[in-house]
């Protein structure tokens, strides 16, 4: 009976890998703007749901390297799925270290 089991389980684990949805990640190139969403773990209540905009300096694969508006000097390396594309509003049209500098409740006139 034990040999059944088992042999069941290993074609259900066969069947779930093939079937996999595979999620591809996406894409931004060198130059463009993203915001960051939080890890699931972690987000304050108060917060805003994502964090930027961020310039994207460079790209490793599914890895990015992006450059803050608020302190250029510092550099955060990030996987693509925690990236959304940075659309500019053209209503309001605040510049995009005037809408970064609000994550760190720092205000530019």
């Amino acid at each position: 009976m034990p040999a059944i089991g088992q042999r069941h389980l290993a074609l259900l684990k066969d069947d779930c890998i093939t079937n996999a949805a595979v999620i591809p990640s996406p894409e931004f190139p060198v130059g463009s703007n993203v915001l960051i969403t939080y890890p699931t773990n972690f987000r304050p209540k108060l917060s805003n749901q994502l964090r930027g905009p961020f310039t994207v300096v460079s790209v490793e694969k599914s890895m990015y390297m992006l450059r803050s508006y608020v302190d250029p000097a510092k550099l955060l390396a990030l996987h693509a799925s925690r990236l959304v594309p940075y659309k500019d509003n053209l209503v309001y049209s605040s510049p995009a270290s005037q809408v970064a500098a609000s994550d760190f409740s720092e205000f530019v006139e």
